[in-house]
This record gives C-alpha cells, sequence and structure tokens, in this order.
C-alpha cells in the first residue's frame, strides 16, 4: 500500500523537468530583480569607491562568458554554480560599496 500510494504521489503536484535554459533564465531574472532593488535603495547614497562600476562590469563579463560556456554545455552543474556565485558576487559588491560592515557596527 505504501509503494502505490508513493507511485501514486510521485507525479502529482510536482514541478516539471526544468530545462537548464530556463533555469539560467530564472537566475537571470531574479537577479536583475535583486540588483535592481539594491540599486534603487541605495540611490541617495554616495558610494565608497568610485571604481565599483568597473568591477561590476568585469562581474558581467564573467558572468556572461558562463552563459556562453552553459550554452554548449547546458547540464554542466558546476557552471550554474558558478552563475550563482557570480551574481552573489554582484550583490555583495554593491552592498558593500553602499554600505560596509565595519559602517553599520
Amino acid at each position: 500500500v505504501a509503494l502505490i500510494g508513493w507511485l501514486g504521489f510521485q507525479g502529482a503536484g510536482l514541478p516539471k523537468q526544468v530545462s537548464s535554459a530556463d533555469l539560467v533564465a530564472q537566475l537571470e531574472q531574479q537577479h536583475f530583480e535583486q540588483k535592481q532593488a539594491l540599486l534603487v535603495s541605495y540611490q541617495t547614497q554616495e558610494p565608497l569607491t568610485k571604481d565599483w562600476q568597473s568591477q561590476l562590469s568585469e562581474l558581467d563579463a564573467a558572468a556572461n562568458a558562463i552563459k556562453a560556456a552553459l550554452e554548449e554545455d547546458p547540464n554542466n552543474k558546476a557552471l550554474l554554480q558558478m552563475l550563482q556565485q557570480v551574481y552573489q558576487q554582484q550583490l555583495s559588491l554593491i552592498e558593500t560599496v553602499y554600505n560596509p560592515k565595519w559602517q553599520a557596527i
């Protein structure tokens, strides 16, 4: 009975298999929204450094390179993790430039 219940549940209500391209698109959209929200929240503040946008551009270039590699190897989980890390580094950079931890103490 437990096996029948599990087999019946297996397909019910579970999300469909997400393609790598869909996952990358979702990550990209989520990152864009988070990045925009951060930038809007800090728009009235001055950044602590002047070159932070060039650092952000370098991270954008890294993300684009990873996305290009994912087009060649869409099932590469390491590349997906790298993309997530680059996106997180961008958000951390923005937070650090506008709200450093030493200033918050």
